[in-house]
């Protein structure tokens, strides 16, 4: 049971490291550097490391000095996109998980065999 627990425990650290370094690699080869970064379409790239890592959610927060405060606030202002790509990536999951229940519902109903799954 040790062991199980360990190496599940490391498997799910090891997902989350790999997105950590994907995150600087991307900084480093952009030529950004924290905390201004921002990572184009954060949710896809997180999507299969919270299933490896059986996370919830994934966050990145910044650490901000006091001397790059303002500089902080006007880029984070600036660069509010991921916002309403990452919503709109989750309404277009949901969209898709409802139309499986819908087509799933009708295949149900139109067999004769609804509720049996």
């Amino acid at each position: 049971v040790v062991d199980s627990f360990r190496a599940n425990a490391e498997s799910r650290l090891a997902a989350l490291s790999s997105f950590s370094a994907s995150v600087t690699s991307y900084a480093l080869h952009s030529n950004q550097s924290f905390p201004f970064v921002t990572l184009p379409d954060f949710e896809r790239r997180a999507a299969f490391t919270l299933q490896l890592a059986q996370v919830l959610s994934i966050a990145v927060n910044a650490i901000v000095s006091q001397d790059n405060r303002a500089e902080w606030e006007a880029y984070s202002v600036l660069n509010q996109g991921w916002l309403a790509e990452g919503l709109s990536l989750q309404q277009a999951v949901v969209d898709e998980d409802e139309n499986e229940s819908v087509q799933q519902f009708q295949n149900q109903t139109s067999s004769g065999v609804l509720g049996e799954d």
